[in-house]
């Protein structure tokens, strides 16, 4: 699994605030309501976003050496792949709702219910908030590099990047394959 990267989560951003920019444009010319999340999924996705953060913290202590926390080593590549997920929907959430903020403000002179921009303004900031919690959470579930004397002993030839892979899963040590080649009875 490979870690996030602020590059990746900016294009997601970015491709969410083109998408956003054209299912508004057709939903504003059909008459159509704002495309946006209600206040009660910005608040769930924080409380899942709270949940994998503890869990996170749990794996982070593992990480260091703390040996008084019981999980399972599986728990830091599932977590890893939860904070990813939740760095990615948040930066859907905030590149999304980016473009409804700006569509919302320009109707500050003619609206005089400004709720509409309350709720984009807060569906951004949950995502920048969730897109921030998962990328370092990601981070809490990333083990420190090997040694490099330790990395010339243990060769992994099928693997180009071992060092590059972060997360609980670089830990298992692989085991040697029997040598299944067979010799053909014509020689």
């Amino acid at each position: 699994m490979r870690p996030l990267t602020i590059r990746l989560l900016m294009l997601v951003a970015a491709f969410a605030f083109a998408g956003s920019w054209a299912a508004d444009l057709l939903s504003s010319r059909l008459g159509g309501p704002l495309l946006s999340l209600p206040w009660a999924a910005g608040i769930a996705l924080l409380v899942q976003a709270a949940a994998v953060l503890i869990v996170g913290w749990q794996v982070r202590k593992i990480r260091d050496g703390d040996r008084e926390v019981r999980l399972d080593r599986t728990w830091g590549a599932v977590t890893a792949s939860l904070a990813q997920a939740n760095a990615v929907v948040g930066a859907l959430m905030a590149g999304w709702h980016g473009l409804l903020v700006n569509d919302q403000a320009m109707l500050i002179p003619v609206r005089s219910n400004h709720a509409p921009l309350w709720l984009v303004i807060g569906m951004t900031v949950i995502g920048i908030v969730m897109c921030v919690l998962g990328w370092v959470v990601e981070g809490f579930c990333r083990l420190p590099p090997d040694d490099p004397a330790d990395t010339a002993r243990r060769q992994e030839p099928h693997r180009a990047h071992p060092a590059q892979e972060g997360g609980m899963a670089r830990t298992r040590e692989l085991r040697a394959r029997p040598d299944t080649t067979v010799e053909s009875p014509d020689r």
